[in-house]
C-alpha cells in the first residue's frame, strides 16, 4: 500500500521527500482496512487515469464504493480521521521541533551567556589584580623611599657617631699622654 500512497499523493517536488515518505507512513500504518478515502481515491484516480472527466470519475467511483457499503459519511468521516493523523504528525513535530531548538540552540545560548558572564567576571578579577598590583606598585615605592629615608639616616648618625667617637677618642688620647707625660 506504500507505493499505492506514493502515487496517489503528489509533492509536486516542493517537499523533502524523505519527511514527505515519513508522512505517507504515518497514514499507511493507520490505515482503516475497510472502504475508506485513500481507497475511494485510488479508484478515481484510476478512472481518471483513463482518461475520464474528474466529476464523472469521481461520481462513478462513489457508485461503485457504495455497494461496498461506502456513503458519503463515511467517505468524510475516513478524511477527518486521515487528517488527525496528519495533525498528530505535525504535534509530535512540533515537540520534536522544540526539544531540538531547546537542545541545540537554547542549551548552547544558554552557554554562551554563561562564557558572557563568566568572562565579564575575570575582567572584573583582572582589573580588581590591576588595581591591586598598583596599589602593591605604590607601596613598594613608598617603602623603598622609606628604605632610602631611613638608611641616610642611619648613615647619617653612624657617621655623627663615627665623628663624635673620634673626637673624644682623641681628646682621651691626648690626656692620656698628658698625663703621662706629666706624671713620669
Amino acid at each position: 500500500m506504500y507505493l499505492e500512497l506514493k502515487e496517489l499523493f503528489d509533492s509536486k517536488g516542493q517537499s523533502n521527500e524523505k519527511v514527505f515518505n515519513k508522512l505517507l507512513e504515518a497514514l499507511k500504518n493507520n490505515a482503516i482496512t475497510e472502504m475508506d478515502y485513500l481507497k475511494f481515491k485510488k479508484s478515481y484516480m484510476s478512472l481518471c487515469q483513463l482518461g475520464m472527466d474528474e466529476a464523472i470519475a469521481a461520481k462513478s467511483a462513489f457508485v461503485t464504493s457504495e455497494t461496498m457499503g461506502f456513503n458519503k459519511e463515511k467517505l468524510f468521516t475516513s478524511i477527518h480521521h486521515y487528517q488527525n493523523i496528519l495533525k498528530k504528525e505535525k504535534e509530535a513535530f512540533a515537540y520534536a521541533l522544540k526539544n531540538q531548538i531547546t537542545n541545540n540552540v537554547e542549551s548552547k545560548q544558554l552557554e554562551i551567556k554563561k562564557l558572557h558572564d563568566k568572562k565579564l567576571e575575570n575582567i572584573a578579577k583582572i582589573e580588581k589584580l590591576k588595581d591591586e598590583l598598583s596599589l602593591m606598585d605604590e607601596k613598594i615605592k613608598s617603602l623603598d623611599n622609606d628604605i632610602k629615608t631611613s638608611s641616610e639616616k642611619i648613615e647619617d648618625t653612624r657617621q655623627q657617631f663615627v665623628n663624635s667617637i673620634s673626637i673624644l677618642e682623641e681628646e682621651i688620647e691626648e690626656d692620656l699622654q698628658l698625663f703621662q707625660r706629666i706624671t713620669s
